[in-house]
């Protein structure tokens, strides 16, 4: 297991998120630049904290509204309409953000599918299959490969190509070639060959481990 610091642990997050929103969210976007497998989870994460904010922030905002002209100390009240706001503003950050990172993992899944799977080599054919600009969806492949989604894939951008290069065979010992097995990652839709061991393997292409 990676070590990480506390403050990219799970629960050290989804704590922030419920209890000073600011603060949770930066430990979650920290985590992320480092964390392949996590995009899922904080997606979740982060709409789960940002609905809960929202509907908190929006009951005691209704609240106060409709105590205001009976309170008897309206700087109090004042007070709470602002705290509540300030509970709805952050609800509807987080669920944004989270929203978008959620739709980000979707996109990966259809272009791995098409690039990993399928085996399409032609950002042409990928975005003609998946009803998208050209342009979109180079876009996109290349901010794959930079977050590490795509290991070992050339791009060539002017080509309008994506590709890996044949890996080398696995080596032959005494008793014969390794027995390799298969999976499909449930993070990411990637089917792995991997050496069988009997152990966890993380997913080449996010990271998620699987029992092979």
């Amino acid at each position: 297991m990676q070590n990480r610091p506390w403050y990219q642990s799970g629960w050290a997050i989804v704590l922030g998120l419920l209890f000073f929103w600011p603060l949770g969210l930066l430990f979650a976007l920290l985590r992320l630049k480092g964390d392949r497998s996590f995009h899922k989870f904080a997606a979740k994460a982060l709409r789960f904290a940002g609905y809960a904010l929202l509907a908190f922030g929006c009951l005691a905002l209704v609240g106060l509204l409709a105590g205001l002209p009976d309170s008897t100390e309206p700087d109090t009240s004042l007070g709470g309409i602002v705290f509540s706001t300030l509970l709805c503003a952050g609800g509807i950050v987080l669920s944004k953000k989270g929203s978008q990172i959620l739709a980000g993992v979707k996109r990966r899944q259809v272009l791995i599918n098409q690039i990993v799977n399928q085996g399409l080599t032609s950002m042409d054919e990928i975005a003609s299959r998946i009803g998208k600009p050209v342009g979109e969806v180079l876009y996109d492949i290349q901010e794959m490969s930079q977050g590490g989604f795509l290991p070992g894939y050339q791009i060539d951008p002017q080509g309008r190509r994506v590709w890996r290069p044949a890996p080398t065979r696995p080596s032959v010992g005494a008793s014969g070639a390794a027995e390799m097995v298969q999976f499909t990652c449930p993070g990411c839709g990637a089917r792995n060959q991997v050496q069988k061991n009997g152990a966890r393997a993380a997913c080449e292409y996010c990271d998620v481990a699987v029992a092979v």
